[in-house]
């Protein structure tokens, strides 16, 4: 039996060796954030959009150790250039607000989530030439179970 566990380990091992591979090589992005003072440079952005909210996502992989942090920021509609306020759910938000929730894990371990539930803070959003740059002060976030973590970006 000893054998078996290895084998299905190796395959483990090898198979998020060939996904993170090819993440990286599709990376882009730009930008930085920082979560309780270390700094995460941007590898790679997306643009999700649903029928009630967009979500801008924000990833730092390293794909040497699997570290992997994200930061999303959930809008009514696409953001344009202004002041947005935080507030503590996506559910029945209008012009002017923004959803943020972050998540660090590190390797393969179990990922901290952050958010604004219960924050009060703003972000500003520049537009150019359709890309959007979005600026959040440091701002201390709610962590799931318990405490905050000071967070900032420029993404």
């Amino acid at each position: 039996m000893p054998h078996l566990h290895q084998f299905k380990l190796t395959t483990f091992i090898i198979s998020l060796a060939i996904i993170s591979c090819k993440k990286d090589t599709a990376s882009t992005g730009g930008g930085s954030f920082t979560i309780n003072g270390t700094s995460y440079n941007v590898t790679s952005t997306n643009r999700i959009i649903t029928s009630n909210v967009v979500c801008l996502t924000f990833t730092s992989l390293n794909s040497q150790t699997f570290d992997n942090r994200t930061v999303n920021f959930y809008f009514a509609s696409s953001p344009s250039g202004g002041t947005y306020n935080l507030v503590s759910s996506s559910a029945g938000m209008s012009t002017g607000q923004v959803y943020f929730l972050a998540t660090s894990s590190n390797g393969l371990s179990s990922p901290t989530e952050y958010s604004s539930d219960g924050i009060s803070g703003s972000i500003t959003v520049s537009e150019s030439g359709g890309k959007v740059t979005i600026t959040m002060a440091s701002i201390n976030m709610a962590i799931t179970g318990g405490g905050t973590a000071s967070i900032s970006a420029n993404v």
